[in-house]
This record gives structure tokens, C-alpha cells and sequence, in this order.
């Protein structure tokens, strides 16, 4: 007898994830947990495309003060009709060079879920997304846990994590679609807190002809869209103001809805020192991915393997039958 799971149809689709997390747990010393504090995440599209841009700074918290790295990943192509953005948490790293192979990089995760979609293509888009949230969620339970156990309460904040998905369903309708990764902790009957997370999907606003998403820091984005008059300094977001005073922002091309989400970026970065750095844009149309733009990156090391499993079915068989004698 064969059932599908309705639980893995329900959040996966048609992927499942095998996860062999063996990390044991030792005491010792704790290195930095890094998060992109004030990443910006752009996703425009319209009948034209898509374009999904980031920022390229990463930043993260020392006893002497916030510190900055660039450029630093947060784009990623996952196949020849999909690209992803992240905000939040980025990576978690040990000072003991004996336990460097604890280390987790949320590029590396990525890396690796992108290399097994390659063996194993997964056409539908929502199971693409959901599969790389639980993946990283599941990263997530377990640093913040051991963080927990060896260091003490960590903060909920340097954990939260966002990923943008744009990109062709399998039926070659643009999507752009966002999951939120927030740590929650709960308090055991043994006195021991323990962490897991909620994973919450948001859908893409249209108005007027452009449908868009926005991840981190959201607010100069929203008030570009609003009121794009008051920008006058940027020649890509008057160009939408034009279209707007028109009323028609569906006309744009997607080489000005490239220009309009830079725009966005950089006004965002002279507001804050969180942003900055070179753009990492990624431009879609007809289908596929034309061209992403963005510094050269040496390939991450991956923190575990995983095995990729398209349309598993599990098959529950009866060893014996059970003969009744009147």
C-alpha cells in the first residue's frame, strides 16, 4: 500500500531534505555569530521582468563597536530560472581553530542546496523556497541551541534571517516571494531553554503594473514607490516618477527597473552605514536568468552535506497477514 505524507506535500511539495545533523556538543569558547544588520533587498518586476537587487555590506557586532566587511555575498543564483537574496543572520564562527569545522556560512549553505538542485532540478518555485527556508531553519535551531548550551541566552535578533526568491514557476509565471525566519525560544520543564523557529511566507504587493518585494531595511524603498518626487537627485527614480505622473509605471523597462532599485540602494545607504557597497543585481526575463552582475566570490566551504529527493513517495508494505479461525 503507498501513501504520499500530506505533511511533506504541504511543505516541501515534491522535495525532502535528509539532514544528517551529528555536531555533538563541547564547552569552549564561542567565536561571532554575524548578521547583515542593515542589508537592503530590492525585487521590482513587472510584464518586462524581474530584477532583484542587494547590497554588498555585512556587519556585525564586537565589544569595541560594529565592524564592516564588503564585499560579501547575498545573491545567489540557484538555477537557470531562479535567484535568491538574504538579510539577517549570515554566519556563526569559532575562535578555536580546533573547532573551525563547526563553523556555519549561510553563503555555504546556499552553495550546497544550489549544487544538489543542479543533480536534482526542481521545477516548482515554492517548493525551491520552502526547501532552502527549512534547510537554513534548521541551521539556525541548531546554533541557537548550542549557543544556549555553551555560551548562555542569545539574542533572538542575531538569528532572524530573510530570503527573497524571484524567479519562473513551472508553469513560466514570474514569482517573488519571501519567507521569514524568526528564532523563538521555549522554556522546558527541566528549567533549560530551547530554541526553535517560525518560518512566515509573504507575497509580493502590485500596484500599478509593478509588483515589488523588499527585505531588511525596507523604509527608503517604500518611500521611493510613495512619493519618488522627492528624489530628484536620482536620475533612475525620476524616471519612475515620470511614469508614475503618467500613470504608467508598467511601461518601464527592465533596464530602468534595474535603475529605480539601485536608486533605492543607494538612497538607503547615504541614510545609514549599514548599506553600501557594490550593487549584486540579478536581471530576469522571458523564463530565465539574462545576467547577474556582481563581485567575483571564491566558492564557500559547504558546513554539512545533504542529499537533495525530488517526488519521493513512502511506501508502507504488511510483512505478514493476520489469519483469524472462527
Amino acid at each position: 500500500m503507498t501513501h504520499r505524507t500530506g505533511q511533506f506535500l504541504r511543505v516541501m511539495r515534491s522535495v525532502v531534505l535528509l539532514l544528517c545533523l551529528t555536531a555533538g556538543i563541547a564547552i569552549s569558547a564561542l567565536g561571532q555569530t554575524k548578521t547583515s544588520k542593515g542589508t537592503v533587498n530590492i525585487a521590482l518586476a513587472n510584464a518586462n521582468g524581474i530584477v532583484l537587487l542587494t547590497d554588498s555590506v555585512q556587519s556585525h557586532l564586537e565589544a569595541d563597536g560594529w565592524h564592516y566587511q564588503q564585499p560579501v555575498q547575498k545573491l545567489f543564483r540557484l538555477d537557470d530560472k531562479t535567484v535568491c537574496s538574504v538579510a539577517g543572520f549570515a554566519t556563526e564562527t569559532w575562535t578555536n581553530p580546533e573547532l573551525k569545522f563547526r563553523n556555519v556560512d549561510v553563503v555555504g549553505i546556499i552553495a550546497e542546496f544550489r549544487d544538489e538542485l543542479s543533480k536534482q532540478p526542481v521545477p516548482e518555485f515554492e517548493a525551491k523556497l520552502r526547501a532552502l527556508g527549512f534547510l537554513v531553519g534548521t541551521y539556525i535551531d541548531l546554533v541557537a541551541n548550542r549557543h544556549e548550551l555553551e555560551v548562555g541566552p542569545g539574542s533572538p535578533d542575531s538569528y532572524k534571517f530573510e530570503v527573497i526568491a524571484a524567479g519562473y514557476d513551472i508553469d513560466g509565471k514570474p514569482k517573488l516571494k519571501k519567507l521569514v525566519l524568526t528564532p523563538v525560544v521555549t522554556h522546558g520543564v527541566d528549567g533549560r531553554s530551547y530554541w526553535s523557529h517560525t518560518s512566515i511566507p509573504l507575497e509580493a504587493t502590485e500596484e500599478l503594473g509593478i509588483a515589488h518585494l523588499f527585505g531588511g531595511i525596507q523604509l527608503i524603498s517604500l518611500q521611493v514607490l510613495q512619493n519618488p518626487q522627492a528624489f530628484r537627485t536620482s536620475a533612475g527614480i525620476q524616471k519612475y516618477a515620470r511614469a508614475k505622473g503618467e500613470h504608467n509605471e508598467k511601461s518601464l523597462t527592465l533596464n530602468e527597473l534595474a535603475e529605480l532599485a539601485s536608486g533605492m540602494a543607494a538612497q538607503t545607504a547615504k541614510r545609514t552605514r549599514f548599506v553600501g557597497g557594490p550593487d549584486q543585481i540579478a536581471l530576469l526575463s522571458g523564463g530565465r536568468i539574462l545576467k547577474i552582475d556582481q563581485p567575483h566570490f571564491d566558492d564557500p566551504p559547504r558546513p554539512m552535506r545533504i542529499t537533495l529527493m525530488v517526488n519521493c513517495e513512502i511506501s508502507i508494505g504488511c510483512p505478514f497477514e493476520h489469519n483469524r479461525r472462527s
